[in-house]
């Protein structure tokens, strides 16, 4: 994304126009909350070597926030059943005095089964469902792949 480059011009908010980010920028500029949260890939990290993560950074701070360590969060961690993981790009307004901790994660990890049936997460279970409803000539198509197959390849086992 050049359009986050923080050398060269240096334009800053008006040069990330026509991306998300811009929009994220810009409504944090015009609401100007305390705290502002941004969430992204995993990926951003290296993304363009790290520039386009920087570009974010030095946005951010043009329009009045200083950002706190950027970290991965694994959402496992914090009672999520589901192993996705998260950038938190966190900014604190410059004019208060604020240190800004991440939660700390749970020691309890749950699963699929977790989130499926009644217990710590929910009050009940997940109702039955017959399934998704595949029109006769896919399901024609996928009866082809033989089990454990793959329906790219069928001779794949």
């Amino acid at each position: 994304m050049p359009s986050f480059s923080y050398a060269g011009k240096k334009l800053g908010l008006s040069d990330a126009r026509g991306t998300l980010f811009y929009e994220f920028a810009r409504v944090v500029k015009e609401v100007n909350p305390l705290i502002c949260i941004g969430e992204n890939v995993r990926g951003l990290i290296s993304h363009d070597s790290g520039k386009t993560l920087k570009g974010m950074i030095s946005i951010l701070d043009e329009i009045g926030y200083k950002v706190v360590p950027v970290k991965i969060l694994k959402a496992i961690n914090y009672n999520v059943p589901q192993k996705r993981e998260r950038i938190l790009l966190v900014g604190v307004r410059k004019d208060i005095d604020v240190t800004y901790e991440y939660p700390l994660s749970y020691k309890k990890v749950y699963n699929l089964l977790d989130a499926l049936k009644k217990g710590e997460l929910f009050d009940c279970n997940v109702p039955k469902s017959p399934g998704a409803k595949y029109p006769q000539s896919k399901k024609e198509v996928l009866d082809l792949v033989p089990k454990k197959g793959y329906w790219r390849n069928p001779e794949i086992l």
